[in-house]
């Protein structure tokens, strides 16, 4: 290709506009740091996708000024109700976490990307680029140059650094030559946004039942996320399948509620080898996945961000050995979580008369005295190894 084509530069190339790589942006954006975001979508995200948002994020994203927002905008999930195939089992809350946020933030990331991009808009050092599809990634000069397909032909971007935050398919880890392993897990789920006619208000509700689990959340404007099980995996689920579910397993009828939006997954759990390669790093989903419950996935991703973001603002010249700790210490954080929330997922979708027997046992005795905010320090992530950036 000829490089006639023109050329812009920046200090940081971001590959990725969503939590993880906005995040980034705006912390280097405050830092004075020129910087790029390059997004293959030629328009804002237009569904709610991920929604919960742990008090370690918060506090992250507090250093960026855009948490206090970010709460007055959502739900804040003080309380969570478990149940059984009969009745109540559990409840636990958040109240006596060591933390100013003392809730999990139930935020559409629509809303969540809305919110870190008005903050970007006010940073003069960085730009936000739509409809750039990254086709070629070379490393010369100590820096790197990057091709990006648009509507109207080809363009190319050079920068120090690249960050690659293009999720589970990321087109920057298969360019740069990383191994992506792991495995498919049993497990899979579809979902839906329900306008909200249950009266259970902004309390979340697990249903752990011997055919199969439901989740609830509430959402911001009156509306809740339903999670169901499902016995085999469903690309597009049908009208009235997540309603049906839910009535099956926990008695709530939905029938004459507007469904808004609906989804389904698989779960797995697969690791990027390596995750930095400078002066190329991988971070969120690009880098790592695991089953979405309790959120862990993109809570992980937003301390990749912020870990991420501080090393470079350090190691300007992105040097070998911080790229090293950067990727042991998230690795070791995204174990963790990747444990915490596989663990999670199969005490409470085991099916079959003796697991619920089980479960029933067993989750009111984990949650009693002191145990209960141990375990609810480390859904809210409080007690991930390696929680703080080293280099703030």
């Amino acid at each position: 290709m000829s490089e006639s084509v023109s050329t812009e530069k920046a200090d940081v190339l971001i590959v990725g506009a969503g939590p993880v790589g906005l995040t980034i942006a705006l912390a280097l954006g405050m830092a004075g740091v020129t910087t790029l975001v390059l997004e293959q979508r030629a328009s804002a995200r237009q569904t709610s996708r991920a929604i919960g948002i742990t008090p370690a994020s918060l506090e992250i994203l507090e250093r960026y000024g855009v948490a206090s927002e970010m709460a007055a905008d959502g739900v804040q999930v003080r309380h969570a109700v478990i149940h059984g195939d009969e009745s109540e089992i559990a409840r636990v809350g958040f109240e006596a976490l060591p933390t100013d946020y003392r809730f999990i933030l139930s935020l559409p990331q629509k809303r969540t990307e809305e919110i870190l991009l008005a903050a970007i808009w006010r940073q003069e050092m960085v730009r936000v680029l739509r409809g750039r599809r990254v086709t070629d990634i070379s490393v010369e000069g100590g820096g790197v140059r990057v091709i990006v397909e648009t509507g109207g032909g080809e363009e190319v971007y050079r920068g120090g650094v690249l960050c690659g935050c293009d999720g589970k398919h990321s087109t920057v880890r298969e360019l740069m030559g990383a191994r992506w392993t792991g495995r498919p897990l049993s497990k899979s789920f579809a979902m839906a946004d329900i306008t909200d006619e249950t009266g259970l208000g902004d309390t979340a509700h697990l249903y752990f039942t011997e055919i199969g689990s439901v989740e609830s959340f509430p959402l911001p404007g009156g509306v809740r996320r339903w999670i169901v099980q499902t016995h085999h995996y469903v690309a597009e689920p049908p009208d009235g399948l997540v309603q049906e579910l839910v009535s099956e397993r926990s008695g709530i009828d939905l029938r004459g509620c507007e469904e808004l939006w609906r989804s389904s997954f698989t779960t797995e759990r697969r690791i990027a080898t390596p995750w930095a390669r400078p002066p190329i790093f991988l971070a969120g989903d690009a880098a790592h996945l695991m089953p979405p419950i309790g959120g862990q996935g993109m809570n992980v991703g937003l301390g990749d961000a912020e870990h991420l973001a501080d090393l470079l603002l350090r190691e300007t010249d992105a040097r070998a050995p911080g790229a090293r700790e950067y990727e042991r210490r998230r690795r070791r954080a995204f174990r963790t979580a990747a444990r915490r929330s596989i663990l999670g997922m199969r005490i409470g979708a085991a099916t079959g008369r003796a697991a619920s027997r089980l479960r029933e046992l067993l989750i009111p005795a984990a949650l009693r005295g002191r145990r209960e905010q141990r375990i609810m320090a480390h859904f809210a992530m409080l007690a991930s190894p390696n929680r703080r950036s080293p280099w703030r």
